[in-house]
C-alpha cells in the first residue's frame, strides 16, 4: 500500500478562509497545513485516492484543490457514503450521466464495504478520477494509494501562526489578547480542525474587528456546538460541563461548584489544571 505523509512545503497560496462551503479556491487550505503545490500536483496523478484526516473540513477543502489542478475541469462531484442513493451511479457507471464531473469526491469513506470499494477499483477506467474522505486508513480489497494529511495535534506549534493567517482575509480582523491565544494553545481541540474553525468563525463574527479576551474564547470553546460529545473523553467531557456551567453562573464560582455539587477548592483545582484558575483577561 502506497502511504505517504503531508510534508511542509513552500508556504504559498492565499489564507485559510474561514467559511462553512467550499472555498473560491482550493489553495486557501495550503498554509495553514503548509502543502506545497507539488503535492497536490502528484495527487492528481491517481485516478482513485484516499485522503486520511479527522477533519471533515481539512479533507473538503484539499479534495477542492486536488480537483481544480486537474486538466480536463468539469464539475466537482460531491457524495457522502454515509446516505443511500447514489451507489448506483457509480456501481454501474453511465458515461451520460457523468460526462461533465472531473472528479468524484466521496466523503465518509469508512463506511463503505468491501465490495464497494472493489466495484470502485473494477470501474476505475470507466469512472472520473474518485477521492476519498475518510479518518483512518481503509482495509481495502487493493493497494490505492493514500495522503495522509496533519492533524491539528500535530500542528500545535504552529497554531499562532494559523489563527493570524484565518483572519488575514478578515476585513476587520479581531485582535487576540495574550491570554486569549494562550486558551487556543492549552486546548486540547478533539473536533480538529473544524472545532477550531467553528469558534474561530464565530470570534471573528461577534469580535468585529475590536479585542478578544481569554474569557471570550474560553466561553466559545465550553459552549460550542459544532463539537459533538459523541467523540470526547471522558476527561474532555468533564471540562466541556464545568466551563458551560460556569460560563451560566457567569464566572460565579461559588454558584458554579454548588450547581456541580463540589466544593469551591475542588472546582478551583480542576480550573488549574485546565489552565483556567487565573484572571480571565
Amino acid at each position: 500500500m502506497e502511504t505517504w505523509p503531508s510534508l511542509a512545503g513552500s508556504r504559498t497560496g492565499r489564507p485559510l478562509l474561514a467559511r462553512a462551503d467550499w472555498p473560491d479556491s482550493g489553495v486557501s487550505a495550503f498554509e495553514a497545513l503548509s502543502i506545497s503545490p507539488c503535492e497536490i500536483h502528484d495527487a492528481v496523478s491517481h485516478p482513485l485516492l484516499f485522503l486520511v484526516a479527522p477533519s471533515r473540513w481539512i479533507r473538503q477543502r484539499v479534495a477542492h484543490a486536488i480537483h481544480l489542478q486537474r486538466p480536463g475541469g468539469g464539475i466537482l462531484l460531491h457524495l457522502d457514503a454515509r446516505c443511500v442513493g447514489w451507489e448506483s451511479l457509480i456501481e454501474t457507471p453511465q458515461s451520460s450521466l457523468l460526462e461533465d464531473f472531473g472528479t468524484i469526491y466521496i466523503e465518509g469513506a469508512e463506511a463503505l464495504s468491501q465490495t464497494q470499494l472493489a466495484s470502485f477499483a473494477a470501474h476505475r477506467d470507466d469512472l472520473p478520477p474518485i477521492l476519498f474522505g475518510t479518518r483512518w486508513a481503509p482495509g481495502t480489497p487493493f493497494d490505492p494509494p493514500i495522503w495522509v494529511l496533519p492533524s491539528l495535534a500535530k500542528l500545535k506549534a504552529d497554531l499562532p501562526r494559523i489563527v493570524h493567517q484565518w483572519f488575514a482575509s478578515w476585513r476587520q480582523a479581531p485582535s487576540l489578547t495574550q491570554g486569549a491565544m494562550q486558551v487556543l494553545e492549552r486546548h486540547h481541540w478533539p473536533g480538529d480542525f473544524d472545532e477550531l474553525a467553528s469558534v474561530l468563525q464565530r470570534l471573528g463574527e461577534q469580535a468585529h474587528g475590536g479585542i478578544v479576551s481569554k474569557r471570550d474564547v474560553r466561553r466559545l470553546i465550553a459552549l460550542d456546538p459544532s463539537k459533538g460529545t459523541e467523540t470526547l473523553s471522558l476527561a474532555d467531557l468533564q471540562k466541556k460541563h464545568i466551563l458551560g456551567v460556569l460560563e451560566r453562573c457567569e464566572w460565579n464560582r461559588t454558584r458554579a461548584a454548588a450547581i456541580l455539587g463540589i466544593d469551591v477548592k475542588t472546582l478551583y483545582n480542576r480550573l488549574k489544571r485546565y489552565g483556567e484558575a487565573g484572571d480571565p483577561a
